[in-house]
This record gives structure tokens, C-alpha cells and sequence, in this order.
């Protein structure tokens, strides 16, 4: 694949390590590390947050694919901000190199460890699951919508779906896209993931992202055919400071109960 390159490659991952204890900043004391298995064996860690009160199988599990360089002990101050009555538990998933999983990245199996690890939270939500991607991750969430049973819903943050800005960012000309034929270019096109996807879906931006122009994260948005997608602008934030604005977690609960709280 292209994408595996490992002049691509070497451009692309920023695998950091953790050594956190689970629960130790997130406060809720209902923590937990998993360990998944890929499909060749290599082992991925997984961090499973459930709503400390109440039955955690009783409602959605949320999925969350990091962004680049994050691991999943970085999610312990925000997992507990996604719980709610509608989602009762949040898995944060690792990349193969990063935190405390094994081997070594690549663009291959960060989309075939999607799937692993989708299929791994849906035969364990029996109410349902939903997906969430950021920034790289959005590309691992687009790739888990293929599992069945599937996500009710997608939310993406900071996510891309044009591959030739992709490749640019990554210092190499959009041309390097030309020799793939169609079934390898879907492959790899987030955008056409979407679009066959029957769920709704829901993109958050900055506006001042400085990595990912707001421009390419709608991309996603506007493949989606479902009536109540939507994407959400948040003016004067940046790639890496969502988080920190007071619509951020409103905005994903809201979305959430409009399309999975009646159920």
C-alpha cells in the first residue's frame, strides 16, 4: 500500500508511551485496561471507562480512536465528560506502537486494527455502539463503520477526507494518488466509507485548526446521506484545544440523544 511506504510512514505516526494508571486522572475510579488481540497477534490496549453509576450495559458504548501521538491515558480527564444516561461506557482504543500496544504503526493495520477493535466493542454493547474518530483517528472510525454489527452513529473530530491534502500535509505531491485504481482508492477514501454508511453522522472543527482546514473535516459531513448529520464550526479553536471549549461536550451529547436517546 502507498500509504505504508515507510518514507510515508516515518511522516505520518508519532507513537508516544503511557504509563498511566487507569482512573488516576479521571476521577471516577471505574477505569479499566484491556488487552485486544490483533488479527496477526499483536496486542492492543484498550481503556474501558464505564458511567459509574447504574448499569454500563445499559446504554451506548462510545469507541474513541485518538488523535496522532495520543495514547489512551490522555483521554482519563475527558472519557468521563462523554458519559452520560444515553453513552454509560467509552472504550479508548490504542494504535499498534503507541501507549502501552504492541508493534510497530502503519497506515495497513491502523485500518485493519479499526476493525479488530469495532468488532471487540460491538460483541460487547449489547445496546449498540458508536464510533468517534480524531484528527488520524477520524480514518480508523471511517474504517470501523464496515464492522457489523455496525455503529448507530459517527462523530468525527478535527477529521480529513480529502487524501490529497492528506498526502501534501505528509510532503509529498497529491500525483503520488494517480496510480491507484478504484478499489484502491476506496480503500483508503474516507469519504466513500462515509457514503455508504447509513448512519448519521456528526463533524465538530475549529475554525482556526491550523492543521486540518475546517474545509476538508465537512468533507465528511456532506458524504453522509443521513437527514440528521450535521457539523458543528467552533470558532477560534485550533487542532488540539477542542476540548477546552464549553460547546464541545454539549454539542456531542446533544447530536447523541437527537439520534439514539428516543430508543
Amino acid at each position: 500500500m502507498l500509504f505504508d511506504d515507510p518514507r510515508f510512514t516515518r511522516t505520518l505516526f508519532f507513537p508516544s508511551r503511557d504509563r498511566s494508571v487507569p482512573g488516576s486522572a479521571s476521577g471516577t475510579g471505574t477505569a479499566r485496561d484491556e488487552t485486544v488481540p490483533a488479527a496477526d497477534g499483536t496486542p492492543l490496549r484498550v481503556r474501558v471507562h464505564d458511567a459509574p453509576n447504574g448499569d454500563p450495559n445499559a446504554g451506548y458504548t462510545l469507541l474513541c480512536f485518538p488523535g496522532n501521538g495520543e495514547h489512551a491515558g490522555d483521554y482519563d480527564p475527558f472519557a468521563p465528560r462523554y458519559l452520560s444516561t444515553i453513552v454509560t461506557r467509552v472504550v479508548v482504543a490504542e494504535y499498534r506502537g503507541y501507549g502501552k500496544s504492541g508493534g510497530v504503526p502503519s497506515f495497513s493495520a491502523l485500518l485493519a486494527d479499526a476493525r479488530t477493535l469495532a468488532a471487540w466493542v460491538a460483541a460487547r454493547s449489547p445496546r449498540g455502539w458508536i464510533a468517534y474518530g480524531r484528527s488520524l483517528g477520524s480514518q480508523a472510525a471511517c474504517e470501523a463503520l464496515a464492522v457489523a454489527p455496525g455503529p448507530r452513529a459517527l462523530v468525527i473530530d478535527a477529521g480529513f477526507g480529502d487524501l490529497g491534502a492528506f498526502v501534501v500535509r505528509r510532503g509529498f505531491s497529491p500525483h503520488v494518488l494517480a496510480p491507484l485504481d478504484a478499489d484502491e482508492r476506496r480503500a483508503i477514501d474516507p469519504c466513500a466509507k462515509v457514503a455508504a454508511f447509513e448512519g448519521p453522522v456528526f463533524s465538530i472543527h475549529g475554525d482556526a485548526d491550523e492543521v486540518i482546514d475546517f474545509r476538508d473535516g465537512r468533507l465528511l459531513n456532506q458524504a453522509s446521506r443521513h437527514p440528521k448529520s450535521q457539523f458543528s464550526l467552533i470558532h477560534g479553536r485550533g487542532h488540539n484545544d477542542l476540548f477546552y471549549d464549553r460547546d464541545y461536550f454539549p454539542a456531542i451529547e446533544g447530536f447523541v440523544r437527537g439520534v439514539v436517546g428516543g430508543e
